[in-house]
């Protein structure tokens, strides 16, 4: 039993694509700049003593559960509600950019 749209290498759903107009697509410019974001409640605080945390990249939000969380251009700060403790974790700086 096949799962969904497969064929034999594809072929015909690749025929599909180049049957397709993109001419009405237009390519994002990409930004070097981030939007205007500021840390929010205990975030300031623990951005200002750890300085390797870097600006914010988004606004604050909240997960399912009540943690808070803000990304950043090092990482993901997160408050965890049951704890009331701020941890940072450090990663690869993600830029978002739409590949067609």
């Amino acid at each position: 039993m096949g799962r969904g749209f497969e064929t034999k290498d594809n072929a015909e759903f690749r025929a599909l694509i180049r049957t397709f107009d993109y001419s009405g697509f237009k390519r994002p410019e990409r930004r070097e700049t981030v939007a205007n974001y500021a840390y929010t409640l205990g975030f300031a605080d623990y951005a200002k003593a750890q300085p390797g945390v870097g600006l914010p990249t988004s606004d604050l939000l909240y997960d399912a559960h009540g943690n808070g969380f803000q990304f950043t251009e090092n990482g993901k700060l997160e408050w965890c509600k049951a704890s009331n403790r701020t941890y940072f974790f450090a990663a690869a700086p993600i830029k978002s950019q739409v590949i067609i």
